[in-house]
């Protein structure tokens, strides 16, 4: 996995999204846009891939169905302590679990939904694991997978270019692509 170090705690991931809500140009939040977006229903089973600190639960609480039945997993056991910690007492039942989300130990069309929130560009093989999110994807089911675009942070990602040509005299920032190739139907 790519970041065991980076997002062994919260701190990283905190900051990101400090970063992202401070200079946001939509007056909705990601959070609540994307909330808006689920479908609605009784009773769905909900499996959150790489849920880091439950805020995207957090900041929903009040508008999720005390029927929804919702297993929170993340790699790192400190962003899962997080996620417990900041959602508490939940109106609506949730499961942590510390899961790698390319080797998901679930059984076959177990959830009605599966959400991967900006989570499957650290993975290894891609592959691998949306193989695994459709077989635990019940038929019919839905899986969420918001991923970056390509201009997203584009202005601090231009003066970092600047930084690392001009005064450190290199240009070795990574870009992270994401060849999303496969599209799932279930």
């Amino acid at each position: 996995m790519l970041n065991e170090k980076q997002y062994a705690t919260p701190a990283n991931f905190n900051a990101r999204v400090n970063l992202n809500g401070k200079f946001r140009t939509n007056p909705e939040s990601w959070n609540h846009w994307l909330f808006k977006h689920l479908p609605a229903g009784e009773n769905l089973k909900i499996l959150d891939l790489g849920c880091g600190t439950g805020l995207f639960w957090h900041l929903n609480r009040s508008q999720t169905p005390a029927s929804w039945q919702i297993t929170l997993t993340d790699y790192s056991p400190g962003m899962l302590e997080a996620a417990r910690q900041n959602l508490g007492e939940t109106p609506f039942p949730c499961r942590f679990e510390t899961v790698n989300a390319e080797e998901l130990p679930y059984e076959e069309a177990s959830f009605d939904i599966i959400i991967a929130n900006l989570m499957l560009y650290p993975l290894k093989s891609r592959d691998h694991a949306l193989q695994g999110i459709s077989r635990v994807l019940k038929p019919g089911g839905l899986f969420i997978a918001p991923t970056f675009g390509g201009s997203n942070m584009f202005e601090l990602n231009h003066l970092l270019d600047t930084y690392l040509e001009k005064i450190a005299k290199t240009n070795s920032i990574e870009k992270i692509p994401f060849p999303l190739k496969t599209v799932m139907n279930n």
